[in-house]
């Protein structure tokens, strides 16, 4: 490899370059920029990542004067090697063009305000990608042709699934991912170089059907606000952790304020930290039988000014006491199990299990819900629903889309109740919905009584069909006697 940048270098990089983001001396992040060397009417610039790398880009600036696209940029996956096949060279990588820029046009990182524009950026699908930038072959006086912009080398192993359309996000799979790792603020700050506002970075945990997951913030420096100037109300962000998680209070947006939040994928913040929170208050731990996002949130981020740091260990776990199942039995019974807890101060545990009662016989179904904890409604509880049907709903949302109506609502405190439902209601949804620091504990049993002549031991619950043909008999009855009354009247 020639011209191979080394880790240690914080020069920019230019034409002719090949970029390591691995092994001894590897740079995992930089800058780079055409004009950092001699003139070369074609600039290419080799991006080498490990196998499990994938890699970012963003062009900040660039000139490209010739018309027709004969001045261009193009970054392409993979690593290319360019001859002089002209024409023919260029169809034959064009698929592999993630973004192609043609000339005449100029790019400047900042409009007329000094604000920087939206950034543009592309990241592979492998571990590998060329910048290509021709140009006219010789340098002008007047109006350089170049390029300038950044690169980062993304582990998609540790660090989670790369979304190409966000500027700081990933995903980790419980059936991919490491089952135990490790987040942590991003360091890779040469990618965010002209970023000057919110910096929003996110971590989506999506567990399998059979795991939970969990997520402990085992550190945190101090956090800070940027309210604007005369902000009414303007008075910082504090953190307050009770037995439904902690929570970011300000009388301010929190956008404007640096914070750290666990968010569950309906939306539910489970936790968030934000302000001097204090070290002896660590770690917080967040169980979650759904999927979670954790954010990080850096109120005013400047490329000088970096925001503060964070450190979070992730584990998934193979317990299959929550999630979505259906059962099709006519008894049977639904228990909690204990799960190891780490003894911390702010453990929380959130769940939302969903199972569905369903039958393709008439029957009457009794649910026995019973709970040794008293817990108020807040902290966890356990609803029946109606059947509405299958639904559109999200991927977290699943069976819980097809609860209806709601029938019933047990909290803990109740300590035992049966629920008779109504004959012919054959299929009904449960829900359970928690977050409080203590797993909730219940057994829910169900019975059956399959109806046959006589047997039912509720009302009747007449079909809709029925019920609509007996209306209907009564109004024909009603209508022929008024107009019978006036012959009787003869």
């Amino acid at each position: 490899m020639t011209n191979e940048l080394s880790g240690g270098s914080n020069a920019r990089v230019g034409c002719g370059a090949t970029i390591r983001g691995y092994g001894p001396g590897g740079a995992r992040s930089g800058h780079f920029d055409s004009r950092a060397g001699p003139w070369r009417s074609q600039c290419v610039i080799h991006l080498l990542g490990a196998p499990t790398d994938v890699v970012q880009v963003s062009l900040f600036n660039y000139n490209l004067r010739l018309q027709s696209c004969r001045s261009h940029i193009e970054i392409l996956e993979g690593l290319h090697e360019f001859g002089g096949r002209g024409e023919r060279d260029r169809s034959e990588r064009g698929d592999r063009a993630l973004l192609r820029v043609c000339g005449p046009v100029v790019r400047e990182a900042r409009d007329p305000a000094g604000r920087f524009l939206i950034r543009q950026a592309v990241t592979s699908k492998g571990a590998n990608l060329t910048i290509l930038v021709r140009r006219a072959t010789s340098q002008s006086q007047d109006e350089e042709e170049f390029v300038d912009g950044a690169f980062a080398f993304h582990d998609e192993q540790h660090e989670g699934t790369a979304s190409p359309d966000a500027t700081c996000a990933a995903t980790h799979y419980g059936l991919s991912s490491p089952a135990h790792g490790g987040v942590s603020a991003p360091s890779h700050h040469h990618i965010f170089w002209n970023i000057e506002e919110r910096l929003l970075c996110t971590h989506r945990f999506i567990p399998a059907a059979n795991q939970s997951v969990t997520i402990e913030i085992q550190r945190l420096e101090r956090m800070w606000s940027a309210e604007p100037t005369g902000t009414a109300g303007a008075g910082g962000c504090r953190t307050a952790c009770g037995d439904a998680g902690c929570e970011c209070r300000s009388n301010t947006p929190l956008y404007y304020h640096d914070h750290v939040a666990l968010v569950a994928g309906d939306g539910t913040h489970l936790s968030c930290l934000c302000g001097d929170f204090q070290a002896a208050w660590l770690p917080v731990v967040v169980r979650s039988w759904t999927s979670v996002r954790l954010e990080y949130s850096v109120a005013h981020y400047t490329y000088a000014s970096r925001g503060f740091d964070y450190a979070a260990a992730y584990s998934f776990n193979d317990d299959a006491m929550c999630g979505q199942r259906t059962y099709t039995t006519h008894s049977g019974e639904i228990s909690s199990r204990n799960v190891s807890v780490t003894g911390s101060l702010n453990e929380f545990f959130y769940q939302q299990c969903t199972w569905v009662l369903d039958s393709n016989v008439e029957r009457q179904l009794f649910i026995d819900i019973t709970s040794e904890q008293d817990k108020s409604c807040g902290s966890w509880n356990i609803t029946l629903h109606e059947w509405s049907g299958p639904g559109g709903g999200t991927q977290d949302s699943g069976l819980a889309a097809a609860a209806g109506d709601l029938l019933y609502t047990f909290c803990a405190r109740h300590k035992n109740h049966t629920y008779t439902l109504p004959w012919r209601l054959n299929t009904v949804v449960i829900r359970l919905v928690a977050l409080s620091r203590q797993q909730p504990l219940y057994t829910i049993r169900w019975r059956s009584q399959v109806v046959r002549a006589n047997t039912r031991l509720g009302p009747p619950t007449p079909a809709p069909a029925a019920s609509a043909a007996a209306n209907s008999i009564i109004i024909t009855r009603l209508l022929l006697y008024l107009l019978c009354l006036p012959l009787l009247r003869l």
